[in-house]
C-alpha cells in the first residue's frame, strides 16, 4: 500500500464511496449505477480512504510525483485525488460530451501519469448552474482547439483552455 497508514482515518469500498459522492451531488438510483459502471477498471481497484488530515475521501491513483534513489517515492495529492472531483468530472462529462468523446475522456482518465491533468479538465464547469450551450474542443487558431466554449448572455462566448501541470523539475537540482 502506498498510502502511509497515518494518513488513513478509515477506508471504504471504492464503489460505495463513489455512489455516496454521486448521491451528494444530486444523482440518484439508476443514474448513480450507470455512472459507476463507466469508471475505468484500474480506478475501481484503487484504495479509497478518508484522509486523516483533511477529512476528505480520496483514492490512490496516479504516478508518483518524484522518484528517489533506492526505490523511494515522494507521494501526495497528485496520487491521492478527491473522490468528489472524480464524480464531478464523470458526471459533467456524461452530460456535456458526446458518447465518443466521453469514452475517450474515460480512457485518458485511466492513465496514471495524466490522471490529475485529465481530472482537472472539468473544473471550469464544476460550479455552473446550467450546462446549456457549452461546447468542448472548439476550433481555435490553426490546428489547435480550445477546451471549452461557454455561452455568456449577450456577450461573445467565454473560451477556456484548461491546464493543470505542475513542474517537479526542482528536485533534479537537489542533492539527495
Amino acid at each position: 500500500m502506498r498510502v502511509p497508514s497515518r494518513l488513513i482515518k478509515s477506508t471504504q469500498d471504492f464503489r460505495r464511496c463513489f455512489i455516496r459522492h454521486a448521491i451528494l451531488q444530486g444523482l440518484s438510483g439508476q443514474k448513480t449505477d450507470d455512472l459507476y459502471d463507466k469508471v475505468p477498471l484500474d480506478l475501481v481497484r484503487s484504495l479509497c480512504f478518508e484522509d486523516s488530515l483533511t477529512g476528505l475521501w480520496r483514492y490512490d491513483f496516479g504516478a508518483p510525483a518524484i522518484k528517489l534513489p533506492g526505490g523511494r517515492e515522494i507521494i501526495g495529492t497528485l496520487q491521492f485525488q478527491e473522490m468528489r472531483n472524480l464524480v464531478t468530472a464523470m458526471r459533467l462529462g456524461s452530460q456535456v460530451l458526446s458518447a465518443y468523446r466521453f469514452e475517450d475522456y474515460l480512457r485518458r482518465l485511466a492513465c496514471r501519469k495524466k490522471h490529475a491533468d485529465v481530472l482537472a479538465e472539468f473544473q471550469p464547469l464544476a460550479h455552473r448552474t446550467t450546462l446549456a450551450g457549452i461546447e468542448n474542443e472548439v476550433p481555435g487558431n490553426g490546428k489547435k482547439t480550445i477546451d471549452w466554449s461557454i455561452p455568456d448572455d449577450g456577450q461573445p462566448p467565454l473560451l477556456i483552455e484548461v491546464k493543470s501541470r505542475l513542474n517537479f523539475g526542482v528536485h533534479s537540482r537537489l542533492k539527495l
